[in-house]
């Protein structure tokens, strides 16, 4: 690259620095409004999924551990019984 491609993209800038300088002043108070309303509203999806998964998570734990125990009691309540089966196929390799 050449000196001439650096002073073309230098006066290009500044061209559009002085073009956003020209713009209204309403304008810019409406992207600056703006953008200050899709950081709030980021910020609070944020607070918002992170509390939900403080109170998920919890509950989902306390539901897991109570399956599981009564996983265990019907298991130890049904081994005394004994299934029938009867192989139809089986495959050798």
């Amino acid at each position: 690259m050449n000196k001439h491609f650096f002073q073309q993209q230098q006066q290009r800038f500044t061209q559009h620095l002085q073009n956003a300088k020209q713009q209204g002043l309403l304008q810019k108070l409406l992207a600056w409004l703006l953008i200050g309303l899709m950081l709030v509203v980021g910020l609070s999806l944020l607070v918002f999924f992170l509390v939900l998964s403080w109170v998920l998570i919890p509950i989902l734990l306390i539901v897991a551990y109570i399956r599981r125990k009564r996983g265990k009691t019907t298991h130890t309540q049904r081994s005394g019984q004994v299934f029938d089966a009867e192989v139809i196929d089986r495959k050798e390799d």
